[in-house]
């Protein structure tokens, strides 16, 4: 009869350390789950706010655009702590966040590229874009 209790024992014991085991893997997958349907949530924001700035703003540019011009829709486009570069021809910053695989992915299409950089532990988010004309969808030299 001891054997017996012995083993109802060890099976409660059991049972309670199984469902701990499952009650914190869930736990912890839920969490996953959240974490990484915020950051697509807020990415996806910010993205779409991004190119709709773009679009909206581009359109004031007279073309062909000067130095001043430029300056003034990167300026336009800057909010919060976005750091936007404006320029002609590909011509980045050196101290841009930008990667030969966006600036490549820009480059062949018309519509928005992003990707997410790593700089110093930090991570960011990264968008570009070539700055279409109105007519025709013919790109217009200026890249953001």
């Amino acid at each position: 009869m001891t054997w017996l209790r012995g083993l109802r024992a060890r099976l409660v014991i059991t049972f309670v350390l199984v469902g701990g085991v499952c009650a914190v893997a869930a736990a912890g997958l839920t969490y996953l789950q959240a974490r990484k349907d915020l950051v697509a949530g807020v990415q996806d924001r910010l993205l779409d706010d991004f190119r709709n700035r773009v679009l909206l703003l581009s359109r004031d540019v007279a073309l062909p655009a000067d130095d001043s011009e430029l300056a003034l829709l990167a300026e336009d486009l800057e909010v919060g702590d976005r750091q936007v570069y404006v320029v002609r021809d590909a011509a980045v910053p050196s101290d841009a966040r930008i990667t030969a695989g966006l600036r490549q992915a820009v480059a062949s299409r018309p519509e928005l590229a992003w990707q997410r950089v790593s700089r110093d532990g930090v991570p960011y988010l990264v968008g570009g874009s070539r700055v279409m004309l109105r007519a025709g969808g013919t790109p217009s030299g200026i890249t953001v």
